[in-house]
């Protein structure tokens, strides 16, 4: 099963508002990075799932879990790039 990753921008942060937004765009960032880069190195069936799920759910709470549960590779895509923006936070930090 994958690891909960989904946690990992908000706790590179405090509790203040500000800090909190701006983990919520490096969040919406990394996504749109990892859709990107699947769309990029899947398979047409793959992306269509991509598309489909998207489309039921895209303003739904359970978008992302519903793309890691349905498509494992998109979370490992997931997880690789908020793994690499964590390693650039930490090197500015």
């Amino acid at each position: 099963m994958q690891e909960d990753t989904t946690n990992q921008i908000v706790d590179l942060v405090d509790d203040s508002e500000e800090e909190l937004n701006f983990a919520e765009e490096a969040g919406m960032v990394i996504l749109e990075s990892a859709i990107t880069r699947f769309v990029l190195e899947a398979d047409d069936e793959e992306v269509q799932a991509l598309e489909t799920i998207l489309s039921a759910h895209a303003a739904a709470p359970d978008a992302l879990p519903k793309l890691i549960e349905t498509i494992p590779r998109f979370a490992d895509i997931l997880d690789e790039e908020m793994k690499g923006f964590k390693a650039q936070a930490d090197e500015i930090l």
